[in-house]
């Protein structure tokens, strides 16, 4: 059987856990994280970065749509394929 010997085990790796993490780390305890899926849970890697990151744009299109023919004529058009690989610019390197 494996020891292991850490002061904290966090069941998770999201926001919360990595608050508390660093907290712990700079009070010099020993943590480990226990994660299904990639570091940093569902924010950052699928859910609320990547929302943000994609809510944006179609905001402004959007907006735009709304002001024709009161001044602005045309919106803009999304390149969904350079949108997609904005956001994984910003998402990727999080884990």
């Amino acid at each position: 059987m494996t020891n292991f010997d850490y002061d904290v085990i966090f069941i998770g790796s999201g926001h919360a856990a990595f608050h508390g993490a660093f907290k712990l780390l700079q009070a010099g305890k020993k943590i480990a994280f226990v994660e299904e899926d990639k570091l940093g849970g569902t924010c950052p890697n699928y859910g609320c970065d990547a929302k943000l990151l994609l809510d944006g744009p179609f905001e402004v299109v959007q907006d735009s749509q709304n002001y024709k023919g009161f001044g602005l004529d045309t919106a803009p058009k999304l390149n969904w394929e350079d949108l997609m690989q904005y956001k994984h610019s910003w998402i990727d390197p999080l884990p």
